[in-house]
């Protein structure tokens, strides 16, 4: 549960930076922007690739085809998902202080 929980926040934390440039590069020339995906593992949790965003016939003399709305949209989804999965962890951590205060 914690593994897949910290891999969440990880993936979460990913997406959040990958924006960020995304964002922060939206004026700069030939930037192609990037996008994060993710993969569920069998082990349990998720393996995060961050590769170029499918846009076609990028010309290195125009902007970026960042789409501003896009990224804060994917900001906020992030930030709601880095949210529920440290209340997987909080939610762990006093379920293993309750069986410590339970067994002592």
């Amino acid at each position: 549960m914690l593994t897949t929980a910290v891999s969440g926040l990880n993936a979460n934390a990913e997406r959040v930076g990958v924006a960020a440039t995304n964002i922060a590069n939206v004026s700069t020339k030939g930037y192609q922007p990037r996008e994060v995906a993710t993969q569920s593992l069998e082990r349990g949790g998720v393996q995060v690739v961050s590769r170029p965003l499918n846009a076609p016939n990028v010309n290195p003399e125009a902007f970026s085809g960042t789409d501003i709305g896009q990224e804060f949209a994917t900001l906020i989804q992030a930030e709601s998902a880095y949210s529920a999965n440290l209340k997987i962890i909080e939610a762990a951590e006093n379920m293993a202080r309750s069986l410590v205060n339970e067994t002592v």
